[in-house]
This record gives structure tokens, C-alpha cells and sequence, in this order.
């Protein structure tokens, strides 16, 4: 380390003034010790620089990285017509959210919609209810709820492993509500909820009506609380729609009537 001068100001005896910035700080020791010693200062500055370089260079590898997954750039150069629509879509509907009533009517289709509970709850009513064709369907609804489940929040999700608004546009998006999962591909609460709405609404137009709209509201409501890009919540809508089609093929159509075979009819011998 370099050594201080005394009160007065001047270098020690044995030491030269050298100019301030220059390495080794502001005296230079003399001799063999003192010169092994400026060697020492001058590669741990040079370690240090390096180290920081790489540091900041694995910083703006990582960014680059981030961008690239989904669809920016730094700088907004590579920036890709489908992302820029999909962020100012979000964008939008997080500001219309923003208010008081919007913003309560967000909370509640979440909550309704987090882990399916609104879905499941519909289920076991049909299950008790609706005798043993509400049965059937209440199983087929709770395969196809099981199968989005699984699609959603352990394949799919841990194989695009995109990251939410929040992390990628930062504070230029207020999250609402935050998100429970680790990322945003696809939307779960959408995949959920499309898993069941082909199903229940075979139950009648009633149904039909109030359980599409409810499914469309929990996906906007994602999409609203900043929790999921658009494209999020349409690829959970669809991998919802799949997971429908998947337990009708396996477990058979919930609502259809079997016919009844008629006895033959006997002829009398002359006709």
C-alpha cells in the first residue's frame, strides 16, 4: 500500500513524489521491497479490472439473452412485431385496470379462478346433483381439469420458462395481483378454466353462456393484473381446449344418450 507523507507534507526519507493517478498511489518506495511492492498493487488493479469486466460482460450476456426470449432487444433494436403488439396490448389493459371498480372486478375472477376453485366447486355440484349423467360429466371435467393442470404448471411451463411482465418490461407495468407461479407460459388460471367450459356447458344455453363469459373474464383478469403477457393467456386457453378434447376422447362423450334397441317385429307367416 502506498505510504503516507509526514505533517509536513513531504515524502519520507527514502521515498520519491510521484504523480497523482499514476500506479502505486502518490510515493514510490525505493529499493528492491519497495519495488516488488508497486508490482504487487499494479497486478491486483489489473485483476480487479478484469474481473470486472467479465462481470459486466456476463451482465449484458444474460439482458441480451432475456431479450431474445422474449422477442426484444437492448436498445429495442430487434424488438419483433408480435411482441410489440402483445406488450401494448398488456400495457392497455393494466391501465384500464387501474381503477377502483376494475380493479375489484380483477381480484374477484382471480380468486374465483386461482387453482380452478370456481371450476371445481361447479364440478361437485353437477357430481351430487345432477344424477348419473351429471356424474359422467362431473368425472370427464375433473380429468380434463386434472390433464391442464399438468400441461400447464409442470410441462409446458418449465419447458418455455418465459418470464412475466414484471420482469421484463419492470416498472413500466403494475402488477395488480402478482403472479404465484415462477413464469408466465402459458396462463394457468386460462388453462383451467377452458378445461371445463366445453364440458359444462353442455348442461344447457344457460350454462353455456355464464360459464364462457366467466372463463373469458378470469383470462382478461390475468392478463389485466399484469400477471401474463396476451399470448400467455391465449396459449393457456388453448392448451385448456386440448386438455378438453383429451379426457372426452378417453373417457367418452359425458352427454351422450344411448339408444335403445327395439325388438324385432314378427310377421305374420302369410304376409
Amino acid at each position: 500500500m502506498p505510504v503516507e507523507p509526514d505533517c509536513g507534507g513531504g515524502a519520507r526519507r527514502g521515498q520519491v513524489p510521484i504523480a497523482p493517478g499514476s500506479r502505486g498511489g502518490g510515493i514510490r518506495p525505493r529499493g528492491r521491497a519497495g519495488r516488488a511492492r508497486v508490482r504487487e498493487i499494479g497486478w491486483l488493479t489489473q485483476w480487479r479490472d478484469a474481473a470486472g469486466s467479465r462481470e459486466s460482460s456476463g451482465r449484458s450476456s444474460k439482458a441480451r439473452a432475456r431479450g431474445r426470449d422474449d422477442g426484444t432487444e437492448l436498445g429495442g433494436t430487434g424488438t419483433s412485431a408480435l411482441a410489440h403488439v402483445d406488450q401494448a396490448v398488456l400495457l392497455r389493459l393494466v391501465h384500464l385496470a387501474a381503477g377502483g371498480l376494475a380493479g375489484g372486478a380483477v381480484r374477484l375472477l382471480l380468486t374465483v379462478g386461482r387453482h380452478g376453485a370456481v371450476w371445481i366447486v361447479l364440478v361437485i355440484l353437477v357430481f351430487v346433483l345432477g344424477g348419473r349423467r351429471g356424474r359422467r360429466l362431473a368425472v370427464t371435467t375433473a380429468a380434463a381439469l386434472g390433464v391442464a393442470a399438468v400441461l400447464a404448471e409442470l410441462v409446458l411451463m418449465g419447458l418455455v420458462e418465459r418470464a412475466g411482465p414484471s420482469a421484463v418490461l419492470g416498472s413500466a407495468v403494475h402488477v395488480l395481483v402478482p403472479n404465484p407461479a415462477p413464469f408466465s407460459f402459458p396462463c394457468a388460471v386460462a388453462a383451467l378454466a377452458f378445461a371445463a367450459v366445453p364440458l359444462l356447458s353442455r348442461l344447457g344455453p344457460p350454462w353455456a353462456i355464464t360459464c364462457w363469459l366467466l372463463a373469458l373474464g378470469i383470462a382478461l383478469a390475468a392478463v389485466s393484473a399484469g400477471q401474463c403477457f396476451p399470448s400467455d393467456a391465449l396459449a393457456g386457453a388453448l392448451t385448456g381446449l386440448g386438455s378438453a378434447r383429451v379426457a372426452v376422447w378417453a373417457l367418452g362423450e359425458p352427454l351422450r344418450r344411448r339408444g335403445r334397441v327395439s325388438p324385432p317385429v314378427r310377421r305374420p307367416a302369410g304376409g
